[in-house]
């Protein structure tokens, strides 16, 4: 997982590690995010080329493809801690 700190698991690890209803609520954002952008309320990060998108106290950091029409997902945990480490 290129952009996350060494502290931090890769999403989909963070992601399996959570009680189910919470993997839902995310991946329910994350299609969201790829269905209608606009509605999902993405917001960028200052200084850096990720984006977050906020899904309760959880937050998605993302660093979108527009030229491939995708999004990578750098990390997924807690807002305070998703800040932490290196700058993607």
């Amino acid at each position: 997982m290129s952009g996350a700190s060494s502290s931090c698991a890769p999403p989909n690890a963070t992601l399996s590690a959570m009680p189910r209803h919470e993997q839902e609520h995310i991946l329910g954002a994350l299609k969201q995010l790829e269905d209608n952008p606009e509605e999902a309320r993405p917001e960028p990060l200052a200084g850096r080329t990720a984006w977050k998108l906020r899904v309760g106290g959880r937050r998605i950091l993302f660093i979108p493809d527009r030229e491939r029409k995708l999004f990578i997902v750098t990390t997924i945990g807690p807002r305070g801690d998703v800040y932490k480490g290196s700058r993607p």
